[in-house]
């Protein structure tokens, strides 16, 4: 009797463990399986560990290696769920309680109209705004302001009257300087030419007064007074305008070499310069030096004398005159 119970305590010794432990077999996601007994020493967060038919472990698989059916093969033991719990697809019924949750956080929200609430201004077009901006006005004043210093520059430089070109302009603003420009310049009269009409002007004036006075004396058929002394006759004066002339260095050094030496000649001893520019109207009587953008004039201040630097382009007229001829 008491071998028998020795025998029967053996046998419940090997089977406890075979009954604990349970045989599955397994998917996993490479497409091989995995075949063993489970229990609680199967079940870690690092993964799954089975005990093979041989009696051997085999190496512990992790959890997402396993494929999704055999997850919810796994779901029904209690001691795998905590670590594949969120690896589970949840239920429909609470897919479809987070879908409807989704739903309503996703609807739109009406807003009623302010009934109070001022209306939008409406906006005006992108021409007129262009036309409006107070960067485009002053664009507009430069091109403007542009336009007529470019058509006083063209109407010297072309030889053209000024008053005819810059109300052009001032009109029609860059149309009208660049017509001017692309016309031929006006031509120019030389200072022989000038000197002739001069000549030819003073020798009319003179015939037309002896006419005028020998028909008065055969009128009146009196005595002839005694006749004034003849004034002393003056050579004309050469007038040199801008338009007319291109005032820069070679100019004055070609025209006024004499009026360059230290002492002047017979000729030009009792001459006077007189030139009229946008500063005022200066006198003298020799050029001291001329550069690349000025000409120095010296003028007398009572027994002193000055240098007065006048740039060319501010130059307008130029005469030359006998001291005490009168003014042309």
């Amino acid at each position: 009797m008491r071998r028998f119970w020795t025998w029967l305590l053996m046998l419940m010794v090997v089977v406890s463990p075979l009954a604990a432990a349970e045989l599955m077999r397994f998917k996993l996601t490479d497409g091989s399986t995995l075949e063993g007994e489970i229990g609680k020493f199967s079940f870690t967060k690092e993964g799954l560990m089975v005990r093979l038919p041989n009696g051997k472990y085999s190496p512990r698989v992790r959890w997402t290696n396993i494929s999704k059916e055999s997850l919810e093969q796994l779901a029904e033991v209690k001691d795998a769920l905590p670590f594949i719990e969120s690896l589970l697809e949840p239920p429909e019924e609470v897919k479809f309680e987070v879908e409807e949750k989704a739903r309503e956080a996703a609807r739109v929200i009406k807003i009623n109209p302010v009934p109070t609430r001022p209306e939008r201004p409406v906006a005006p077009s992108r021409f007129t705004a262009l036309f409006v901006s107070p960067v485009t006005l002053v664009l507009l004043l430069l091109i403007w302001g542009g336009s007529l210093y470019a058509s006083y520059e063209i109407a010297i430089f072309k030889n053209r009257p000024v008053a005819l070109v810059m109300p052009i302009a001032a009109v029609f603003p860059v149309v009208g300087p660049l017509v001017f420009f692309c016309m031929p310049a006006a031509p120019v009269k030389s200072a022989e030419e000038l000197e002739a009409e001069a000549a030819a002007a003073m020798q009319e004036g003179e015939v037309v007064e002896e006419g005028a006075e020998m028909a008065q004396e055969q009128q009146t058929q009196v005595e002839p007074e005694p006749t004034a002394p003849a004034e002393p006759q003056y050579p004309p004066p050469q007038v040199f305008k801008r338009g007319q002339f291109i005032f820069n260095r070679r100019f004055f050094e070609t025209k006024f070499a004499a009026f360059f030496r230290p002492v002047l000649g017979e000729e030009e001893k009792d001459m006077v310069i007189i030139i009229r520019s946008a500063r005022g109207e200066y006198l003298g009587h020799r050029f001291s030096k001329a550069e690349a953008n000025h000409v120095f004039l010296q003028i007398y201040k009572g027994n002193a004398s000055e240098e007065v630097m006048l740039p060319y382009v501010e130059i307008n007229e130029i005469i030359i005159k006998h001291k005490d001829a009168p003014m042309p």
